[in-house]
């Protein structure tokens, strides 16, 4: 005759077993040990796996701090890329200054080629130059008028004898 048998596991009802209405499920914690195990013994099995799922707790919550504080604090987290983003704003601003710097200077050198009686005079007031047959005089520039150019700012000064 062959051995049967029975095992029922837990939240299963046997077939054709009705649950009472008033039952209510209850755990309870067991103190009982293992034959060959004592109490110290059962007490740092308890310990273990009380730490075994603090562990599987833990552990996912500390990666998930790390890697926020490493998102938020690192190199290449939010704080870099709000000041790269303040950087590059102000560098837009720069770009766009000197791109119409550019294209005020396009325009005079149009000017200029297309003129020149303006040639001419740049050359005669920035430059000193003289036409054919004149004759120029330099003298000292007035200390008082800060607008008068100086030209003959890139000459040697002449040699004073001693006195």
């Amino acid at each position: 005759m062959p051995l049967r048998i029975r095992i029922r596991l837990p939240g299963r009802r046997a077939a054709g077993a009705v649950r009472r209405p008033d039952a209510v499920p209850v755990r309870f914690v067991s103190d009982a040990v293992r034959f060959d195990e004592t109490a110290s013994e059962a007490e740092e099995g308890e310990r273990r796996r009380r730490l075994h799922r603090f562990v599987r707790l833990a552990a996912p919550g500390g990666i998930f701090a790390v890697g926020t504080a490493l998102a938020i604090f690192g190199q290449g987290g939010c704080l870099d890329l709000r000041s790269s983003l303040a950087e590059e704003a102000a560098l837009q601003v720069e770009v766009q200054s000197q791109f119409e710097k550019t294209m005020l200077l396009k325009a005079e050198v149009a000017r200029l080629r297309a003129d020149p009686a303006q040639i001419e005079r740049i050359a005669r007031e920035q430059l000193g130059y003289a036409g054919e047959g004149e004759i120029q005089f330099l003298l000292p520039p007035d200390p008082d008028d800060p607008e008068e150019p100086d030209l003959g700012a890139g000459l040697p000064r002449p040699a004073r004898p001693d006195r």
